[in-house]
């Protein structure tokens, strides 16, 4: 089995209007960080994309 890293930073910029949007999915969703909101709206779309399982 090959060790893998529990988490690794990625940087990336983002317009604006992005970050508003990242924002206001943060408040709908009562998450308390951006970092977060972006991690939980990467696995959704991974998600319905059919990247990964749902339950994961």
């Amino acid at each position: 089995m090959r060790w893998e890293k529990k988490t690794e930073q990625v940087r990336v910029s983002l317009s604006v209007s992005d970050v508003e949007l990242i924002d206001q999915y943060a408040e709908r969703k009562r998450i308390l960080t951006r970092p977060e909101a972006i991690r939980r709206l990467l696995h959704e779309g991974l998600v319905a994309v059919g990247s990964l399982p749902a339950d994961e």
